[in-house]
């Protein structure tokens, strides 16, 4: 098991910036130590996927999960979720859908395809009210790990990694090319 112990608050605009450290434990059965998917939804923080080691290069198929769970950080509690359709770390993840019934879009990251561990194109579905996983939803244009997203009407994925898919090789591709992922339902209104 785990625990979920520190929470930070920085006020920026101030003249000199001290952070606020909170700190409460939460107990839980998750078993990933490092490169989770973390999404925050109001008070909910999502944890999906991530690596069982210490080791930040550790990708042995063994290390990698595919558990997720729901923090709620204002009720200081924790639910285990359904467990992914597959077995990723190091991937990002948006909200889009109506607001009555919105889905976690988990994309990329780095998994398992047969015996070979590489980034991953997938992009799996996450319905938040009714608890349920769609298996590979639709296909990033190529496969992509360790990058940045950022969502507003739209999500946009920046920079990061493409693992060869031969374990073999030690090289990987950097990433410098942006991508817009827009999902069904996706919110319009929400625009700047």
């Amino acid at each position: 098991g785990g625990y979920l112990s520190n929470v930070e608050q920085i006020q920026l605009g101030q003249a000199k910036v001290q952070p606020k450290l909170a700190e409460w434990s939460v107990e839980f059965g998750g078993k990933a130590k490092q490169s989770q998917i973390l999404f925050l939804q109001g008070s909910s923080l999502y944890a999906f996927g991530g690596n069982v080691s210490k080791n930040p290069h550790d990708f042995n198929k063994e290390s990698f999960v595919d558990e997720a769970f729901r923090f709620d950080l204002a009720a200081r509690s924790v639910e285990q979720l359904p467990k992914m359709p597959a077995a990723v770390q190091s991937g990002g993840a948006f909200l889009a859908g109506p607001r009555n019934d919105p889905s976690i879009y988990v994309l990329g990251g780095i998994g398992y395809t047969g015996d070979k561990y590489q980034s991953l194109d997938t992009i799996y579905q996450y319905r938040v009210r009714s608890k349920a996983w769609t298996d590979e939803v639709q296909h990033l244009p190529g496969p992509r790990a360790m990058f940045s997203t950022a969502s507003q009407a739209g999500t946009f994925m920046y920079g990061g990694r493409s693992t060869p898919d031969n374990p073999g090789k030690p090289e990987t591709e950097q990433l410098a090319g942006v991508i817009v992922v827009d999902a069904p339902g996706a919110r319009t209104d929400d625009r700047i």
